[in-house]
């Protein structure tokens, strides 16, 4: 009984039964986002630009000492994604997998930093579209 009158309220008042907080201030309401693209949104650079600027800026000595220690080198993978606009700016970004906190956290900042990206294009025009990337990080045993 009691399931039946938590899908009752939840069917009644959808506005206030929220998961999970949306990034209004990014995308103006309305603004489509598209899946299917003609051009992928890419860095601007391409792959090596994309590898030279995750060189650079991860922190990687910030995210392995806060790593619990193991006897084996392990491997964790954030998978990321976002939003690329139409003036290449980055919105909406989320990490689509659970990873430990000190990776999801710098991979978030990672991607707030990142540079503007060239966006995708769909019958010759810029589109907002959808992008997911893997950022992987491997830990050798301390």
């Amino acid at each position: 009984m009691r399931f039946i009158i938590i899908g009752i309220l939840l069917f009644l008042f959808p506005p206030f039964c929220n998961a999970q907080q949306s990034n209004t201030d990014t995308l103006k309401i309305g603004d489509m986002i598209f899946i299917k693209v003609d051009d992928e949104a890419q860095f601007d650079g391409g792959a090596e630009a994309w590898s030279k600027f995750l060189l650079r800026n991860f922190k990687v000595e910030k995210v392995t000492k806060k790593m619990p220690h193991r006897d084996t080198a392990y491997k964790e993978t954030a998978i990321v994604k976002f939003v690329v606009k139409t003036d290449g700016q980055l919105a909406d970004i989320e990490l689509e997998n659970e990873v430990s906190l000190v990776l999801k956290n710098e991979v978030l900042r990672l991607m707030a930093k990142s540079p503007a990206w060239i966006p995708a294009m769909r019958n010759g025009e810029k589109i907002n579209a959808y992008r997911r990337l893997p950022i992987s990080i491997i830990i050798e045993p301390k």
